[in-house]
């Protein structure tokens, strides 16, 4: 499915069985990239300093400076001071600060995606898809018996594939298992081109950006979702009043 996503500027409100996505690019200048560094954590410039490439490095900070800016605005909160706490499998969440708002990101080949709302469970995923082998193949290694049922009967395997693979991994992700929980444990269900699990959970699949797919995983009744996108070297960013980021004036749809 293709969403609307527009740069206008969002209210930073979230409504009840309500899910706000965003997404950017992780390329920027380097003064952007210089102030996301400066948003960070000890531990997230740990990380960042783990990978073996730069590019790879800095698409983690602008990802996390982002994912700071943008909870800022939703909690008013100054975003490097915002604390993270982390679970086993390594999901992280808030710490500090008391609020009903969940979120989650994934990000691959150079975009990034947030999903933010009020439900206990929450979980996105993004992928590329770039072309591949034996699809039937790599899906009977980690897809089950119905999912190769499935891409049996499809007339497009590969937009099918992929569609799975990130409904499956959005679940996983919103339940803290990760992908070590096993893809080929998540039993979707197909109706018309639509994915469902097990109430109460909601699956929404879609596709942000030619060739990539994303899919949305929550814990309850999904009734709206507002989607926007950044721009980062378009938006001017500041501090001030917990104004962390403003568009230039000009409205753009997308």
């Amino acid at each position: 499915m293709k969403l609307n996503w527009q740069f206008d500027t969002a209210d930073y409100i979230l409504g009840q069985h309500e899910v706000h996505l965003w997404q950017a690019s992780l390329n920027c200048s380097q003064n952007i990239l210089d102030f996301l560094t400066r948003l960070l954590s000890a531990d997230e410039l740990e990380r960042a300093g783990k990978f073996l490439q730069t590019k790879h490095a800095e698409q983690f900070i602008i990802a996390r400076g982002m994912l700071r800016l943008i909870l800022g605005r939703y909690l008013q909160f100054r975003p490097e001071e915002i604390l993270f706490s982390y679970s086993e499998t390594g999901k992280p969440k808030l710490s500090q600060i008391a609020s009903n708002l969940n979120f989650n990101l994934s990000h691959s080949q150079g975009y990034v995606l947030y999903a933010l709302g009020q439900y206990s469970e929450l979980g996105i995923d993004l992928e590329y898809a770039k072309d591949m082998g034996n699809i039937k193949e790599i899906a009977k290694r980690f897809f089950n018996s119905q999912d190769c049922e499935y891409l049996e009967s499809c007339s497009d395997e590969q937009e099918l594939f992929f569609k799975l693979w990130t409904a499956k991994e959005a679940y996983l992700k919103a339940t803290g298992q990760g992908i070590a929980g096993g893809l080929d444990k998540v039993k979707l269900t197909i109706d018309q081109d639509r994915f469902y699990l097990e109430r109460p959970w909601t699956i929404y699949s879609f596709s942000p950006q030619t060739r990539y797919y994303g899919a949305l995983a929550c814990k309850g009744k999904l009734e709206k979702i507002l989607t926007f996108s950044i721009d980062l070297d378009r938006f001017s960013l500041e501090l001030d009043h917990s104004h962390h980021y403003a568009k230039d004036g000009k409205r753009e749809s997308s």
